[in-house]
Parts: structure tokens; sequence; C-alpha cells
């Protein structure tokens, strides 16, 4: 296998478990809200979603997105508990 190849497998590995570690952190997050907007105001989900502010609601689902992207950023980034970072320096 060249090195090449590696590359491109370690890339989607990578890529891969970000992706499925922001799948899984957003999933109770979206259930969560939806759900407990549900039991608490006693309005439908839809009508929950309609009734945001198109510029708020806007913002925060990017925001939704962001959380969701961010475990693949750290992940290719190497986290932060990398050993200079658990030796303070």
């Amino acid at each position: 296998m060249s090195a090449f190849t590696a590359g491109l497998a370690y890339c989607g590995l990578v890529f891969g478990t970000g992706f499925i570690l922001g799948a899984l952190a957003l999933a109770p997050l979206i259930a969560a809200e939806l759900g407990l907007t549900a039991l608490l105001s006693g309005q439908s989900i839809g009508a929950y979603v309609a009734g945001r502010d198109p510029v708020s609601g806007s913002v925060y689902l990017a925001m939704l997105i962001v959380f969701a992207l961010m475990p693949l950023c750290v992940v290719r980034g190497g986290g932060a508990t990398s050993d200079a970072t658990l030796a303070g320096g």
C-alpha cells in the first residue's frame, strides 16, 4: 500500500469518525429540544418550527451545524488532549 493510499484511508476514517460523533451529539440535543418544547409548551413540533424568527432561526440552524461538525475538527486536529497540552507546553 502506498503512502498516498494509506493517507486517503486515514482521512476517510477520520472524517467518518468525526461525522458519526457529531451526529451522535446532535441527535439527543434535537430530541431534547423538540420533546421538551412539545411537553412544556403544549405546541406541536410543526408549530414550534414554523413560529421561529427567520433570522434567529437561520443563525440557530447554522450553530447546530457547527456543533455537529466540531468533533470532525477536533479529530482531524489531534484533539485538545495531546501530550503537549497535558504537559503544559
